[in-house]
């Protein structure tokens, strides 16, 4: 699929500028929104030779009063000094300028690390766990994610330990594995499962991303960071839907990465870059191949005429929005749906906590 030319505007200065976001505007995840909508106007920048510096803020993710992420959680690549520099908004370049990103990994990877690179604090603390090169990584994305059915379909962690194992059986030389979970639960059953046979390695407790936590916000976005950064060092990855590990395989194009789980259409009925191009997992096994069939189901590669246009590897295309109003009214729904999603959970957990409670012998 050959890309498209984008044109340059002649508001925003070649020389010097910043692009910025307030705290409110990105009220979604890192991965999944933050770094994704940056993400989606790089190949824009990159064909018009244009470095701007960055004033990314976040309120779920930064700390007060400035709620400054980018720099920060992410390091520029390159020196900027544009203190003068008009700023010009994310939102106003995403109207004009975002691009649908495919599965060319190596081109993902190059146009990535031309504009950003990871602080060098996490680093070091992903330097102090060994080497994983030829370790399995297991992301098994649980909460909120797991339960949004508008993109992609709950995965029970019995099913997914299944495919493990199915996994495994052909691979005999794995003898390690990382897991990156916000389900402690899952931790807990992996490790008695393979522990006796196989290094278990993990970071430990994520917090839930939609939590505000003050002064444990930056935490909160160095141990998302440390995950991806791991996840990407493996020789193999199996995951559930999420930005988080669908961003591994752009770290490490080489990485052997398989998603568990149907990724749906979204917004204007684009692919979910990038856990879309997440290559979708096999099995030989009858019974985990029945699992993959229910979990797949709905998957944008099921659609014919979504996969004639994005179901062969390319670089980026501009995004175009015919029905800007049908596609704005469609991401608000599916917004609202999120929220009654995570509503939901919530109330979930609340209650269980308190029969929890009340349960304990006084």
């Amino acid at each position: 699929m050959n890309n498209r030319t984008i044109s340059k505007p002649r508001e925003i200065p070649s020389n010097a500028f910043t692009i910025y976001t307030e705290p409110g505007d990105l009220k979604e995840g890192l991965f999944g929104q933050v770094f994704l909508h940056i993400f989606e106007i790089l190949p824009w920048l990159a064909e018009n030779n244009l470095c701007p510096s960055w004033q990314i803020k976040s309120r779920k993710y930064g700390l007060p009063p400035t709620y400054l992420i980018i720099p920060g959680l992410l390091e520029a690549a390159h020196d900027s000094h544009c203190s003068e520099a008009r700023k010009v908004a994310l939102a106003d370049i995403r109207a004009k300028h975002v691009c649908n990103l495919g599965g060319d990994w190596h081109y993902a990877n190059h146009l990535w690390n031309s504009f950003f690179r990871l602080p060098q604090r996490v680093i070091d603390r992903a330097n102090t766990l060994g080497p994983l090169d030829s370790a399995l990584a297991l992301h098994y994305r649980g909460t909120d994610k797991n339960l949004d059915l508008t993109q992609t379909n709950s995965v029970s962690q019995q099913d997914f330990l299944t495919l493990v194992d199915d996994f495994l059986s052909s691979r005999p030389e794995i003898k390690a594995l990382f897991i990156a979970t916000d389900e402690d639960g899952f931790t807990h059953a992996a490790k008695a499962r393979y522990g006796r046979t196989m290094t278990i390695i993990d970071t430990g407790r994520a917090e839930f991303w939609s939590n505000v936590t003050g002064d444990a916000n930056v935490r909160k976005g160095d141990h998302a960071i440390l995950d991806c950064l791991l996840l990407s060092r493996c020789r193999y990855m199996l995951k559930c839907q999420s930005a988080l590990s669908g961003f591994a395989k752009i770290l490490n194009p080489e990485m052997l990465s398989y998603r568990v789980s149907a990724s749906k259409l979204f917004s204007c009925d684009v692919p979910y870059f990038p856990d879309a191009y997440i290559e979708r997992y096999t099995s030989n096994d009858s019974r985990c191949q029945k699992i993959l069939d229910r979990l797949f189901r709905g998957d944008w590669r099921n659609n014919a005429a979504s996969f004639e246009r994005f179901g062969s590897s390319f670089k980026h295309l501009p995004r175009d929005i015919p029905n800007r109003n049908g596609w704005q009214s469609k991401l608000r729904l599916n917004s609202l749906l999120r929220y009654l999603i995570r509503l939901r959970l919530r109330l979930a957990i609340l209650i269980q906590g308190k029969a929890a409670k009340c349960s304990r012998p006084k």
